[in-house]
């Protein structure tokens, strides 16, 4: 058995934004293909496989889908008899990618669940696996789609908008930004789904020496932008003129209550996911949304640079994947 074939990647939290897409690099054979000979993905919520449109090949590429794993227990006993008996060949475990998370209206609480979580996590596979190398901790910033649909999606909740936005009042129509004066100005770093994975997986690759203890931001690339530049490229994936905020400015879940019906009813003629779709729109419980923050909120992307990981996507690249996948996942108009 070669090197790559004993690796056995774990991602928990598969069915989230970073977690998806760290299932989808793996199997898409990032940074090459037979990197790893074994892809373990743990969610809590049950999924249909073929709904995450991951290209799996009925086992042949390793990957072993668990779900029903709720990882808020308190302690390693409980965990470590639940992943023994769930998942096969946990022993030789060589890679944890933590993406999993539980939000909670009490922010204390919230910190306390998650990092419950993370310590039964990572130490209950220390206890049944000793091939452990590298455990990752992916959290922040992202742009990207979960199949399933997300409450904390940035794309998801403006691709929804600008494609009801567009059916509505027609291709070519002028849709103002949605958020605040202050932020169509101040400047932010986008970072796709797909980069925050495959930084992930090229950091757990290298020498410990290198990045054993250390934190890393990794964004589309090094040069902040605005939302003044940002929203019209969005819009014109739609076929739409995007434009400042204006008096006219409405947010999301207002212009889809003002359109409720043809809401109904483009999404049932169209088979859409509208329960996906009208959570998205309506969500109140995502925090700090880019759109309306009042500060900027650019990375430094020094220390992913020095490690050696280059890559960049252009701000049309970025989200425009993100809305590819969102047409495919059956979320846009």
């Amino acid at each position: 058995m070669t090197e790559n074939q004993n690796k056995h990647a774990i991602v928990f939290g598969c069915t989230g934004i970073n977690g998806w897409a760290l299932v989808n690099q793996l199997l898409c054979g990032y940074p090459a293909i037979g990197a790893f000979g074994k892809v373990t993905a743990i969610s809590n919520r049950p999924f249909n496989l073929d709904d995450t449109k991951w290209p799996y090949e009925d086992g042949k590429n390793g990957l072993q889908v668990i779900s029903g794993i709720d990882l808020l227990v308190e302690d390693i006993v409980s965990l470590q008899a639940i992943l023994s008996e769930r998942v096969p060949s946990v022993e030789t475990v060589s890679h944890i990618y933590f993406a999993a998370y539980r939000e909670s209206q009490d922010d204390p609480e919230e910190c306390r669940m998650n990092k419950q979580m993370l310590d039964v996590s990572v130490q209950t596979i220390e206890k049944l696996s000793s091939c452990l190398q590298f455990v990752t901790l992916i959290t922040g910033t992202k742009i990207g789609v979960a199949p399933f649909g997300n409450a904390n999606c940035i794309a998801q909740s403006t691709g929804i908008f600008l494609s009801f936005y567009r059916e509505i009042e027609g291709p070519g129509a002028r849709v103002p930004f949605i958020g605040s004066e202050a932020g169509w100005t101040l400047l932010s770093t986008d970072s796709n789904q797909d980069i925050i994975a495959q930084l992930c997986i090229f950091a757990s690759l290298q020498p410990k020496d290198k990045v054993h203890g250390q934190t890393f931001n990794i964004g589309d690339n090094s040069v902040p932008l605005s939302w003044s530049t940002r929203w019209p490229l969005l819009a014109a994936y739609f076929g739409l003129e995007g434009t400042g905020p204006s008096k006219d400015s409405v947010t999301p879940a207002q212009y889809i209550d003002r359109h409720w019906t043809e809401f109904q009813t483009l999404c049932r003629e169209r088979g859409l996911r509208e329960d996906v779709i009208y959570r998205s729109i309506r969500n109140t419980g995502s925090k700090g949304k880019t759109t309306v923050m009042d500060f900027d909120r650019h990375l430094d992307l020094g220390r992913a640079r020095a490690l050696g990981f280059n890559k960049e996507l252009s701000t049309e690249d970025s989200w425009y994947m993100a809305f590819d996948r969102l047409r495919n996942a059956k979320l846009l108009f």
